[in-house]
C-alpha cells in the first residue's frame, strides 16, 4: 500500500487538524481553559456575528473556546493573532444590570505569556482530558 492511498483518518478514526471544544460548564475558578497561540477566529454555528477563538496548544492540538461577552472583550482589547497566552477561568457573578440583570456570567482572565516562559499542559476542561502540569517551552509548539 502507498502512502497516497494510506487514508489515516479511516485507519485511526481520528480526524486530522479536528479542534477541540471546552465547555465551561465544569470550569471551577482558577482552572486554565487553555495555554497556547492564539490564532483567531473560529466560525461559531449558532451565530455568526460572535465568532469563537481558536488556540494552537501543545503538539499542534487546536481547542476552541466559546463565544462569552466578557471573554471576547479581553481578547480584542489584551492580545493578538499569534501571541501566546493562558486564558483562566474566574468562577461566575450575577449581572449587575442590563438585559441580563440577575443572570450568572461567566468571568474570564488572560495572561500575556513571552517566548520561552514554561506553560501548562493544556487545557484541563471540555472534551480534552485533564493533563498533569508539564513545563514546556514556545519551541515545543513549533
Amino acid at each position: 500500500m502507498d502512502l497516497e492511498s494510506m487514508n489515516i483518518e479511516e485507519m485511526t478514526g481520528i480526524k486530522i487538524g479536528t479542534p477541540k471544544f471546552t465547555s465551561y460548564k465544569e470550569a471551577k475558578e482558577g482552572d486554565v481553559l487553555v495555554a497556547g497561540i492564539y490564532r483567531g477566529d473560529y466560525p461559531n454555528k449558532f451565530n455568526s456575528d460572535r465568532p469563537n477563538h481558536k488556540f494552537e496548544c501543545q503538539g499542534r492540538e487546536i481547542i476552541v473556546l466559546p463565544a462569552a461577552g466578557q471573554l471576547d472583550y479581553l481578547i480584542k482589547e489584551q492580545i493578538n493573532v499569534g501571541d501566546l497566552v493562558r486564558v483562566y477561568f474566574e468562577g461566575k457573578e450575577e449581572m449587575p444590570s442590563g438585559v441580563y440583570k440577575g443572570k450568572p456570567v461567566n468571568k474570564f482572565s488572560i495572561e500575556l505569556l513571552k517566548a520561552g516562559e514554561p506553560l501548562t499542559s493544556t487545557p484541563v476542561l471540555g472534551e480534552v482530558e485533564a493533563k498533569p502540569s508539564k513545563e514546556t517551552s514556545l519551541d515545543d509548539l513549533e
